[in-house]
């Protein structure tokens, strides 16, 4: 309570920070990452709690999640990735506990939409795994991962979007094969909800398949609150999560930036 508490009392000053100007766009809640940068100069910060539960009682909890973005140009921004992450393995086993290692990254856009072309980002990061709790440090150094991120208006309230990638768990792994499929629907100024398919893939390991699905408010043009669950549809996936959290973006320059879109 007291972390959550502090989170609050730090949020509340961002809020009165917060500028009028169009509407926010985030990776957040569903798993396929938006295709959108940040505007030059702004700082975007994406807040999350998960609560997943795997087979044979492994429980986790990532209190919070966090992913710091700021814009260095019109397309592109960079990104910096922290979660703290809480695992339970059974009623009677003790928890571990401690921050994973952090992700350094960037989202540069590559082209715009036009007809049946989709706008098209590129996200990769390294895990920098000293920079982490010991129980969650893999073996190498470096951990990285990337994914192209796309989207398509299908119409003016619908939008689908999709993600290819690969990410790796320390240099010395398999790589890990990412997709996500989304279908966006706006339902009015207010509201936003989405439903979801994503998945894992590697070489030598059974594959994970997920279903989701989730809401979105926005309090203003620059602040957002966010829920979302999903449940595995294959053996190896996790049982069930459920997440709630938010995002919000102020300026950090008095020049007044806009959206890139």
């Amino acid at each position: 309570m007291k972390k959550i508490t502090l989170l609050i009392l730090i949020w509340v000053p961002v809020l009165v920070m917060a500028q009028d100007t169009k509407e926010i766009e985030t990776d957040r809640p569903d798993q396929t990452e938006s295709p959108y940068t940040i505007p030059n100069k702004w700082v975007q910060i994406e807040l999350g709690f998960i609560r997943e539960h795997q087979e044979k009682e492994i429980n986790s909890w990532t209190v919070p999640t966090i992913l710091w973005k700021y814009g260095i140009s019109k397309k592109m921004e960079l990104r910096l990735i922290t979660e703290y992450n809480t695992l339970r393995y059974g009623k009677s086993f003790i928890d571990t506990t401690g921050l994973q290692p952090m992700q350094l990254g960037f989202k540069i856009n590559l082209c715009e939409e036009k007809g049946l072309r989709p706008k098209i980002s590129l996200i990769a990061h390294t895990g920098l795994n000293r920079l982490g709790s010991k129980f969650f440090k893999p073996l190498a150094f470096f951990a990285p991962n990337f994914r192209f991120t796309l989207q398509n208006s299908l119409s003016k309230n619908i939008s689908l979007g999709y993600n290819l990638g690969a990410e790796w768990e320390d240099t010395k792994s398999n790589a890990i094969g990412i997709y996500t499929l989304a279908t966006g629907f706006t339902l009015s100024d207010k509201w936003y909800s989405y439903i979801e398919a994503f998945g894992f893939v590697q070489k030598g390991e059974p594959a994970q398949h997920n279903i989701d699905g989730g809401l979105a408010y926005s309090i203003s043009n620059d602040c957002n609150l966010d829920i979302s669950g999903g449940v595995g549809i294959s053996k190896e996936s996790p049982a069930w999560y459920v997440s709630i959290g938010g995002s919000i973006r102020f300026a950090v320059s008095k020049k007044k930036n806009q959206v890139n879109k």
